[in-house]
């Protein structure tokens, strides 16, 4: 059983743990406070209900970027790194606003809106060391050789596809966005290597725009089409692009001409489906 309480709420079990705001004493004397959102007691099913991530992957991420956050700000007390990084998942994961965190936190808004562009901008930093395309030929070589295995399609570096995900738009840009009524949605393109990690992210288009638009205008179409990546293969979704559009580009030849006579039957069957 938890023995933390829980921040003011109709439910108990996807709001993280928090005690009252810090008093006013503590906020003119500068003290520290212990951490008002911790992990403790919290069961993991609970921890990714709310956080959208497990134990260790908090842990593992709190510990990446600590050294960016654990600075002290310009807040009237000191907010440990747990806090910060807690509050900012719990916000993103539940698309909540600076009050609704500042509640479960027990830090006030002002604070939420001084730590949250430090805790954004040091998660963002570590994008290029987690997403980001094989860049030597011995994990080009893995690819290839993990895609073989599942559907025996030959020199296949990664799959992709496109999928729309709900936000809170611009309100100059809301007509950009909306999908349907009352719902806005942005167009990202993901795209995974054989075990289904994500190699690339491209999350800057409105669901208006169409799948093959956002492929063509991505840098890495651009490196496939100059030959960084030899005669490795890129295989998409459904219409509106097709396997041939998304590996062949604009020289039919290019990606069979390493392939043996078995290799590019394989291919062709696979392109005509």
């Amino acid at each position: 059983m938890s023995t933390t309480t829980a921040a003011p709420s109709t439910s108990t079990t996807s709001t993280p743990n928090a005690t009252t705001a810090p008093t006013k004493a503590t906020q003119e004397a500068g003290e520290d406070i212990s951490a008002r959102t911790t992990l403790f007691g919290l069961r993991e099913h609970n921890i990714i209900r709310t956080y959208r991530l497990n134990r260790e992957s908090v842990l593992r991420l709190l510990e990446q970027i600590a050294p960016d956050i654990t600075a002290r700000l310009q807040t009237p007390y000191n907010i440990p790194p747990i806090t910060k990084l807690l509050t900012v998942l719990y916000m993103l994961a539940s698309r909540s606003f600076q009050t609704a965190g500042a509640l479960v936190a027990g830090v006030s808004q002002p604070s939420i809106s001084v730590y949250l562009p430090k805790v954004l901008d040091a998660i963002i930093c570590l994008i290029p060391h987690h997403i980001c395309c094989p860049n030597t030929q011995q994990l080009q070589q893995e690819n290839t050789q993990g895609f073989c295995l599942i559907a025996g399609f030959p020199h296949v570096l990664a799959a992709m596809d496109c999928t729309h995900v709900r936000l809170v738009p611009p309100a100059a840009m809301q007509h950009l966005y909306r999908k349907h009524k009352h719902t806005y949605l942005i167009n990202v393109q993901a795209i995974v290597d054989h075990r289904g990690l994500y190699t690339n992210i491209s999350a800057k288009y409105p669901s208006s725009i169409h799948n093959a638009y956002i492929f063509r205008h991505s840098t890495i179409h651009e490196r496939f089409k100059d030959g960084q990546y030899g005669n490795g293969l890129l295989i998409g979704g459904p219409a509106p692009y097709t396997i041939s559009e998304v590996a062949r580009f604009e020289d039919p030849d290019a990606s069979t001409a390493n392939m043996t006579n078995d290799e590019r039957h394989q291919f062709n069957r696979m392109s005509d489906r």
